[in-house]
């Protein structure tokens, strides 16, 4: 079955490769999907965005609770890049101007600032990134492989600098990696 294209203003969707009738609910909690939501996250993206930006069901719970972490998320990875949560320093236009209208979350990313041997350093609310990534790996499960809802946690999980991993596993997350096969 060929994905099927949704027209907006700005751009195209795919929305998602699975049969209609396999997935048409929420594809994170399985309650009704009334809206959909953008897997990747448009939050992580670059305006202009993607022509084909992939879709998926989500009910409106779901996708604004997504919302507060995707936009934490994508502040704090501009605060480290920028060394600073200062607003007039941040590059990347939405979470400059999401550090000036959320004086609260400038303050929250501006807590967990250090320095460690003359270097700024963040520490992230992992809970917070966690939550976009499994929505993003979910999303992706749903749009790409039909998996209508991944509930189960993964085995592993890591989030952090890579700097912070020994030398060994620094070897590891550098290898190629050859995923399995889905079996059907």
């Amino acid at each position: 079955m060929s994905p099927q294209i949704c027209h907006t203003a700005k751009m195209k969707q795919l929305l998602d490769f699975a049969d209609e009738r396999l997935i048409n609910d929420c594809v994170f909690c399985g309650a009704t999907a009334d809206t959909r939501d953008h897997v990747p996250s448009k939050v992580l993206l670059n305006f202009p965005y993607p022509e084909n930006l992939p879709v998926v069901g989500a009910c409106k719970t779901c996708n604004q609770r997504f919302s507060i972490d995707e936009q934490y998320l994508a502040c704090f990875l501009e605060s480290v890049l920028a060394g600073s949560t200062d607003p007039n320093v941040i590059k990347h236009p939405s979470s400059s101007r999401a550090m000036r209208r959320a004086p609260a979350l400038r303050a929250r990313i501006e807590a967990t600032k250090s320095e460690v041997d003359g270097r700024v350093v963040f520490v992230p609310e992992v809970a917070r990134i966690k939550n976009v990534m499994f929505k993003n790996a979910r999303g992706h499960a749903a749009f790409e492989l039909a998996q209508p809802i991944c509930r189960e946690e993964p085995f592993y999980y890591w989030c952090g600098p890579l700097e912070s991993l020994d030398e060994e596993s620094r070897e590891d997350f550098n290898a190629a990696h050859i995923q399995g096969l889905f079996g059907e």
